[in-house]
């Protein structure tokens, strides 16, 4: 049996020599707010980024959800912002006319079930293990400068029963591609 030196928090030791660094970096990005009583059609929620084409997003868990039960229609998908996040107006889809959701009109009128993978469970045919690029079809040479950013959108319906959402979001970081 071969033995391991490991520091005081679970890593090898020798983090920095490239033989000890093999496979992908799985980072954890916690998304937590309040869904406002009086949200509108078009609320938008950035839950991770900016996030690089080769990443990947693993899964979603949520530790709190509350159910929005009259907002039944919600956009899970990758957007670029053209000024760094200070305003909505210019928080613009990677992809114009579709193709850029990861959720596509899904509802969130019920909580859903403790412990389950929320990106799968609200889209079962979706392919998780691959990359931002795969999902959206696009070539290196589409990516935005400042990378991308995964948001939730409010699509159809306004909102009239709020509560705090709490999701953490697992991310596969590239290393190489």
């Amino acid at each position: 049996m071969t033995s391991v030196l490991a520091t005081s928090i679970g890593a090898v030791a020798f983090p920095l020599n490239p033989y000890y660094k093999t496979g992908k970096e799985l980072v954890t990005v916690g998304a937590k707010f309040t869904v406002p009583t009086t949200g509108n059609i078009g609320d938008q929620y950035v839950l991770a980024g900016p996030l690089s084409f080769d990443d990947r997003v693993a899964r979603i868990w949520f530790g709190q959800f509350a159910a929005l039960t009259s907002a039944t229609t919600w956009n899970l998908g990758f957007y670029y912002s053209k000024d760094n996040l200070a305003t909505q107006a210019n928080l613009v889809p990677v992809v114009s006319g579709g193709g850029n959701e990861l959720w596509s009109g899904v509802s969130l009128a019920s909580a859903p079930t403790s412990g389950a993978d929320l990106l799968t469970t609200k889209n079962t045919s979706l392919d998780n293990t691959k990359a931002i690029r795969d999902l959206l079809n696009l070539g290196p040479d589409h990516s935005p400068v400042g990378g991308v950013f995964l948001v939730l959108t409010n699509t159809t319906t306004a909102n009239t029963a709020g509560g705090v959402i709490d999701m953490d979001i697992e991310i596969e970081e590239a290393t190489t591609r």
